[in-house]
């Protein structure tokens, strides 16, 4: 007679298939089992550190020979069952093309609803909302070799950087991992995704600024230019969360109006 399988076996053999993750309904209905009972098991399991449930009825499968599991070995399919549009962003994309100059601790996911935090063994999953998700096109279709997941294209990710400074490692790492970016940026694409309405017009402002004044890419930084010649810029600070001191005495760059009220180096 054969053997009944158990939570703990069926586990193992989607490992062997290369997938960490799983649902409690999925369980139930390939064991035939009650969710009670299979939440007994994969509370024992837990206790193990064989599995965590980083979501109510989803969970991934720490206990394997990857160690700490990366994100897209789970992020796609977590998202999808949270129904929930997304794509890896900021840092993390830059990684993803080459350019990433400060080590990330943190690994962020933009979603078009409010997720909270993960946290993983050395790792912590941040989620930044954005209202205006389904006007976003600029988001690309990458592989691993545990399956694909969604990122932000260099342009949207350049733009995002400005955006979340804070997340970005503040200026003198923006600025260098920008420069790092600018061989995969098309810059056509970039003023485009500058000229549309959701782009603050701040953003837009810092970064032409960082385009021109610390990466010396004028002809790069025209482009951007233009678009804010058809909005209504007003003069800016360049770092926001830096108020202190006189602002009549700090520098003043006539051309993108901005408060230089920070030195931009790179790192």
């Amino acid at each position: 007679m054969e053997q009944r399988k158990t939570v703990s076996l069926y586990l193992d053999e989607i490992v062997k298939q290369s997938r960490f993750y799983f649902t409690i309904d999925e369980i139930c209905q390939e064991l035939s089992l009650k969710r009670s009972s299979v939440s007994v098991s994969l509370s024992r399991l837990a206790k193990k550190d064989k599995v965590q449930m980083i979501r109510k009825g989803f969970g991934i499968i720490t206990g394997n020979t990857l160690g700490t599991l990366h994100p897209v070995n789970f992020i796609d399919a977590m998202m999808k069952y949270l129904d929930a549009k997304y794509y890896v962003g900021l840092l993390n994309a830059a990684s993803y093309k080459g350019a990433s100059h400060q080590a990330v601790m943190n690994y962020t996911v933009v979603a078009d609803k409010k997720v909270r935090p993960i946290r993983l063994k050395g790792l912590k999953i941040e989620f930044v909302t954005k209202s205006y998700f389904e006007e976003i096109v600029e988001i690309e279709r990458a592989s691993s070799t545990y399956g694909y997941f969604n990122i932000s294209s260099p342009e949207l990710t350049a733009v995002d950087l400005i955006s979340f400074p804070r997340r970005s490692g503040y200026w003198n790492n923006i600025a260098t991992v920008l420069e790092d970016l600018l061989d995969e940026i098309d810059i056509e694409k970039l003023a485009m995704i500058c000229s549309k309405k959701r782009i603050p017009t701040a953003v837009v402002q810092r970064l032409g600024y960082l385009l021109d004044i610390v990466l010396s890419e004028e002809e790069k930084a025209e482009h951007i230019l233009r678009v804010i010649e058809d909005r209504r810029p007003s003069k800016i600070l360049l770092a926001p969360s830096n108020k202190n001191g006189d602002l009549s005495q700090i520098p003043y760059s006539k051309k993108w109006m901005i408060l230089e009220n920070t030195t931009v180096e790179l790192d």
